[in-house]
């Protein structure tokens, strides 16, 4: 299976607020030669909720490395950083492509309607056999 190549991607950092996360994150991502296209962040309660949406043209490292890395950042500095290929959400029909994050399939598959089925990596319409 073809690795994805990082193009664009959408980041998100969610922790008790603390001096520096933004700047670490952002460090990586420049040091990479990953752009920041948007960025969002709220403070609510000293909880900090951040999403970029950032992209590279010259690709220095795949996505699963990309964040891999990411995610140890996060470890290191005592918040959640996840990374989501921009592939989850532009999808071209009925199959549509996620990211299943430390949540097993049974309970993924109790948020979907009844005519869905699902693997790991995707889920499409169930033909209706009605």
């Amino acid at each position: 299976m073809e690795e994805k190549q990082l193009k664009k991607s959408i980041i998100t950092v969610l922790g008790k607020d603390a001096v520096g996360i933004i700047a670490k994150v952002c460090t990586y991502l420049a040091n990479n030669n990953i752009n920041i296209l948007d960025i969002n962040q709220t403070i609510t309660g000293g909880y900090l909720n951040m999403m970029m949406i950032v992209e590279s043209e010259e690709i220095i490292k795949t996505f699963p490395d990309m964040s891999a890395e990411l995610e140890q950042i996060g470890e290191e500095i005592g918040v959640k950083i996840q990374a989501q290929h921009e592939d989850i959400l532009n999808t071209n029909g009925p199959e549509i492509e996620f990211l299943v994050n430390k949540m097993s399939p049974a309970k993924f598959k109790s948020f979907l309607p009844s005519k869905k089925t699902f693997t790991q990596t995707s889920f499409r319409d169930k033909p209706d056999n009605s």
